[in-house]
């Protein structure tokens, strides 16, 4: 047992939880409505945005995920990296002026109210709902499992063991309380912690790769070519179609992420958007360099044989911090990992919270819109009672997916980034853009992506080979919307919605 390490990263540990404390006590003293618990107040500047924006897209996948992919494939998922930077520039080219008129000229709070005002369809509404509620109960559920596992680790570095069921109801209970009295500002303002945590920390983890041989990370890409071609290729080991797969993923579907793209709704004003893309783009690019650095250095050591062979490629950034980084450094990434687990979770909770108790009512009750019109505080306390509800069906979903192997973990996956792409993208990239649009149409490709999720997933026969099955469900419901749109559009019994710019939003 590394004593030196459990003692940093214990302390870490808890200068983390009051700072998350902190925050909690004071966002929960700025949130005094419905507004406030969802959007912020709509008065966030562009510097938190931006930092919310781009740490949305990272969780734990960033500092466990990336550093494992290049482990275990080489440099395929460098273009992961290349296309989410895209993806931000995307989301705000195609969504920044609809979402802003909406924030500006009506009161807003959710991206299916700017959905709902375009195509002026309930059954659209509610299946959309549906598949965020999905989407977020599968997310919430993976966030919770990884704190635990992260908190595990940390405990068992000091020689303390904790049952997994344990650690899962602890976490689920801290995440749960920290987001039900702070709302979406503490899970902004964790974002913001977060991002700046994983600026510092990734600047810092490369020059101490770069260290780790002699004539720096060009000297462990060699070992990587000498051992394999494909390594260091151009798609890595996986090939082009699994690359470029991934560059569907992360830069076309990060435009149907609403944890990401809602941010363009909290901003205080118009004028923020300049700042946001570069700072966005400019942090992203930064964090990443953790991801390339303990990857590359991780895998070369591991062929030098200056280290054991990994047992799991997802090893791949403890074994780093613990085999080449001082202790303070691996503080730092820890805290880091909590931060970007937590700011997920939050996010999430945050945004099924919205789901329920706005979205499914607007579109299941009609007279639901004028009280909606006239106070959005009365609901702010069944706003967090319905966080509770989430926190406990994400943490059955851990303690389901703790005992359980790949099919369940892959069908999260589906349910997650993927479901929320491959339903959101066709109505908020394609539909905001459209002159004439058909509800129809937008039903019928929602609920297409829903199904061309879940379906490869419990019938593996019909996952497509090479090609990620998210990728392949974001590009044919495309298609599909497009289609139905395209004959649906001119058809005198499915009324077209209003331009953007003269949307009429509840």
């Amino acid at each position: 047992m590394n004593t030196s390490l459990a003692r940093y990263a214990l302390g870490a540990l808890v200068v983390y939880v009051v700072l998350c404390a902190g925050i909690a006590w004071w966002s929960a003293r700025r949130t005094h409505s419905e507004s406030d618990f969802f959007v912020g107040g709509q008065r966030l500047g562009a510097f938190v945005s931006a930092l919310a924006m781009f740490a949305s897209t990272l969780s734990g996948f960033g500092f466990v995920g990336g550093p494992g992919l290049v482990y275990a494939h080489g440099v395929t998922s460098f273009w992961i990296i290349a296309a989410t930077p895209l993806g931000f520039a995307l989301g705000l080219l195609l969504l920044a002026r609809p979402l802003r008129a909406a924030a500006e000229r009506e009161r807003v709070i959710s991206l299916l109210d700017v959905v709902h005002a375009r195509f002026q369809s309930r059954p659209l509404r509610a299946i959309s709902a549906l598949a965020i509620l999905l989407g977020c109960i599968a997310y919430v559920g993976t966030q919770v499992l990884a704190l635990a596992v992260a908190v595990k680790l940390v405990l068992a570095t000091a020689g303390v063991g904790v049952s997994m069921p344990t650690l899962i109801v602890v976490t689920t209970v801290f995440l749960v309380a920290y987001c039900t009295f702070g709302g979406v500002l503490a899970s902004i303002y964790t974002d913001v912690l977060q991002g700046c945590i994983m600026v510092v920390a990734a600047v810092w983890v490369f020059i101490a790769a770069w260290q780790t041989f002699d004539g720096g990370l060009p000297r462990a890409i060699d070992i990587l070519a000498f051992d394999s071609e494909g390594a260091v290729g151009a798609f890595g080991v996986m090939g082009p179609l699994a690359a470029l797969s991934w560059f569907v993923i992360f830069a076309l579907g990060n435009v149907g992420q609403p944890q990401v793209v809602s941010k363009i709704l909290m901003l205080r004003s118009s004028q923020s958007l300049k700042s946001v893309l570069p700072m966005t783009t400019l942090a992203y690019t930064l964090s990443a360099l953790l991801w390339i650095g303990i990857g590359l250095a991780v895998r070369a050591a591991v062929l030098e044989g200056r280290i054991p062979a990994l047992r799991a490629a997802d090893d791949a950034a403890a074994t780093f911090l613990t085999a080449f980084a001082p202790p303070t450094l691996a503080a730092l990434v820890f805290v880091g990992l909590l931060s970007a687990i937590m700011s997920t979770a939050d996010a999430f909770l945050n945004l099924g919270a919205l789901t329920l108790t706005h979205d499914l009512p607007m579109a299941l009750t009609p007279g639901l819109r004028a009280r909606f019109k006239r106070s959005g505080k009365r609901r702010l306390w069944p706003a967090r009672g319905t966080t509770v509800l989430l926190g406990a069906a994400g943490a059955y979903v851990a303690l389901v997916a703790s005992r359980s192997s790949g099919p369940l973990i892959g069908l999260l996956g589906a349910l997650g980034w993927s479901m929320l792409a491959a339903t959101l993208v066709p109505l908020l990239a394609i539909g905001l853009q459209l002159k004439r649009v058909s509800s129809l149409a937008a039903v019928l490709s929602v609920a297409f992506g829903l199904v061309a999720n879940i379906l490869p997933e419990l019938l593996p026969q019909l996952r497509p080979g090479a090609i990620h099955t998210g990728a392949l469900s974001i590009t044919v419901t495309c298609l599909v919307f497009l289609s139905l749109n395209a004959v649906l559009a001119t058809s005198p019994s499915d009324r077209p919605a209003r331009d953007t710019a003269e949307l009429d939003l509840p």
